[in-house]
């Protein structure tokens, strides 16, 4: 199968609506990272949160507020960020990998062999390890399943 390329007149919108698209979300995922870091059970001032930054650069770690935005939150933020990155490329992957825009872990079955392996795992009590490697298993298994109809 060959890639077909798109005509000018036609691939130059799409181009323009992802600059358009990467401009405003560009500056939505850096503010949804500054709320992440200012909002929490501790309540912190940007202000406040960006002198913290200033004082954890300059080797002062003893710093309270420091030890929360550094320690805690920052952690979380680019964690859940990965996240939530890693999921959107998988499933933008699924749907490419099986050329369909309708493509879903819950439609083919992916999710339910991992819950099925991961709640054998638990089970046999494996530590956390054994139980996520079985739940990747599983989800395997079941997409070869899904695969071979």
């Amino acid at each position: 199968m060959s890639v077909v390329a798109l005509p000018a007149r036609i691939a130059a919108p799409w181009r323009l609506r992802r600059r358009r698209a990467l401009l405003v979300l560009w500056p939505a995922f850096a503010g949804s990272l500054v709320l992440a870091l200012v909002l929490g059970s501790v309540e912190l001032q940007a202000q406040a949160m960006l002198s913290s930054f200033g004082r954890a650069l300059a080797g002062l770690h003893d710093d309270t507020l420091a030890g929360i935005v550094l320690g805690l939150r920052l952690p979380r933020a680019l964690v859940a960020a990965a996240v939530g990155g890693m999921l959107a490329l998988s499933g933008a992957l699924l749907q490419s990998l099986l050329r369909n825009p309708l493509a879903d872990p819950y439609v083919l079955g992916v999710s339910g062999g991992a819950s099925c392996a991961a709640t054998a795992a638990i089970a046999l009590g494996l530590g956390a390890t054994a139980i996520a490697l079985s739940s990747a298993t599983g989800a395997l298994l079941a997409l070869g399943e899904s695969e071979q109809d």
